[in-house]
């Protein structure tokens, strides 16, 4: 045991994280159909930054038009975004939580870019990073995780370019130097990693090296494999979810703050993971969809209304049906 508790503060450049409970970036496209900011974004957030966790990170926010999972996908790929993101952490701020834009760019699917489109969604990134701190956040996190773009460019299975960018760091690296050279130092610049991108010593080898070029925290969670890849050998008695094993390998091997995630909703579980240093802070999704006020209620000591496990989960199909929600709220 390391006798760190959820309730501690840990410092991220001039920034404090008030406690280790974050919220995890999840895209909520039926909340803003036009992909704008509106009421109901704002009050989303709102809701999540008035419930106690110590870092809140915006879902998946894309960088350039041509990069978007769906329409309705969040943007930061032009500056008449910044008054609904500005608006955003406005709502936020007030609450506390240190608050994190994560930019993100699908990928291309079926076709090589050219080395003049990869250097154009680089310059993309950098821009979006720009503008999430014109419009008041705290720093951003790359997504550089779930097959996505960054993702698909650190696999050395999937990358066999024979440009520059053929080297798996090589994208990632020139983004993160154009962030740091267009921002104040102050400001936070994180990543979302796959560990199994497209094995563990890969995605640990990743980690140490986004480590060493100076990203101040580590989200990790799963990268692209393929079938025959290595599975990952998770110990029977290892005493969370798979995803998070994940997390507690990386943060074995570097000195980064780590953010593990998978199914810690479970107040105990949390707890014993930061207390344990398995990781330096938890990332709770569904347990704060369910309760917005997850964060605070465990840091009091008080119990939360827990997620009911739907498959598939009804919130992302109709939040107001989420039967964890009616509960919370006092809805039938």
């Amino acid at each position: 045991m390391n006798g760190t508790t959820l309730a501690a503060p840990l410092r991220l450049r001039d920034r404090v994280a008030k406690n280790r409970i974050v919220l995890p970036p999840m895209v909520v496209c039926g909340l803003h159909p036009d992909g704008l900011v509106n009421e109901d974004t704002l009050a989303h957030y709102e809701r999540f930054a008035a419930g106690g966790s110590g870092i809140l990170i915006q879902e998946a926010t894309c960088v350039s038009p041509d990069g978007r999972l769906a329409d309705p996908q969040l943007g930061l790929w032009s500056d008449d975004r910044l008054d609904g993101q500005k608006r955003l952490v406005d709502r936020c701020r007030p609450h506390g939580p240190l608050y994190l834009v994560q930019i993100h760019h699908a990928r291309v699917v079926g076709r090589e870019l050219g080395t003049a489109e990869v250097e154009r969604i680089r310059d993309d990134f950098t821009e979006a990073a720009v503008r999430a701190e014109k419009a008041g956040a705290d720093g951003v996190e790359l997504h550089g995780a779930h097959g996505y773009l960054l993702c698909a460019f650190m696999n050395p299975r999937v990358n066999v370019r024979t440009d520059r960018y053929g080297d798996p760091m090589a994208l990632v690296d020139e983004i993160y130097r154009a962030i740091r050279q267009r921002t104040r130092p102050g400001f936070l610049v994180t990543i979302r990693v796959g560990a199994d991108n497209p094995d563990l010593d890969t995605g640990i080898a990743r980690s140490r090296a986004l480590e060493a070029l100076g990203f101040d925290l580590l989200s990790i969670s799963s990268g692209m494999t393929k079938p025959e890849d290595p599975k990952l050998a998770v110990p029977d008695d290892f005493p969370f979810s798979a995803l998070a094993w994940r997390g507690c390998e990386v943060k074995k091997r570097v000195s980064a703050p780590v953010v593990a995630v998978g199914q810690l909703d479970d107040p105990a579980k949390a707890a014993r993971l930061v207390e344990g240093g398995f990781a330096d802070f938890a990332a709770v999704g569904r347990g704060q969809l369910v309760d917005p006020e997850w964060a605070k209620k465990v840091l009091a000591g008080e119990p939360v209304h827990p997620c009911q496990n739907c498959s598939p989960c009804r919130w992302f199909r109709h939040h107001e049906n989420c039967p964890g929600r009616k509960l919370a709220e006092g809805r039938d």
